[in-house]
């Protein structure tokens, strides 16, 4: 966040609900310094083969956490993995989540060192690129994220000085329908 800040770029955190609880002053920072904030489950279980219940129970106990930090606009959503079901996918559906993936994973949480994170992070820019990052593992309570820390500074100046401008999910998906 301090990161974020200094060089006044906005991003969209996708919190664990169980994180979120053991930190909820990172949470309120992250609303009160204009970030994004969309719901990562409750306990990062897989919901590959979820039922739809579960997944509600997931979504559920998440907002009934978060409710009092709810941004504006649209709801956001990240699968555990990336993975769900399509009945699953009908609770997002019904509950009006907008399922959001990534284009650009880098794998930071192998701790591949920070020349390779850094060209992980850099390599054939694209305009619109949803970038990955972890600042854990699952509902983990504490997990080593210095190496996304060392080289977050280092990226957003490369992309800057390439012309590209960083933005939150909402804001993309503004820029998606105008377009």
């Amino acid at each position: 966040l301090d990161i974020l800040k200094m060089a006044g770029v906005k991003a969209t955190f996708f919190v664990v609900g169980k994180n979120g609880e053991r930190h909820p002053g990172l949470v309120a920072r992250i609303v009160r310094e204009g970030h994004a904030l969309g719901n990562h489950s409750w306990d990062h279980r897989k919901l590959s083969f979820a039922s739809p219940a579960a997944v509600r129970d997931q979504l559920e106990a998440w907002e009934n956490l978060f409710q009092p930090f709810s941004t504006e606009g649209v709801k956001l959503f990240r699968a555990p993995h990336g993975c769900m079901n399509p009945l699953a996918i009908s609770v997002l559906h019904d509950k009006r989540y907008a399922w959001i993936g990534w284009s650009r994973g880098v794998w930071d949480s192998d701790q591949p060192g920070e020349n390779v994170l850094f060209e992980r992070l850099t390599r054939r820019p694209r305009n619109g690129e949803i970038i990955l990052l972890h600042d854990g593992r699952g509902s983990e309570a504490t997990v080593d994220r210095s190496q996304t820390v060392a080289v977050l500074a280092r990226v957003i100046l490369h992309y800057t000085d390439l012309g590209y401008q960083f933005v939150t999910i909402p804001e993309l998906l503004r820029l998606r329908e105008g377009s």
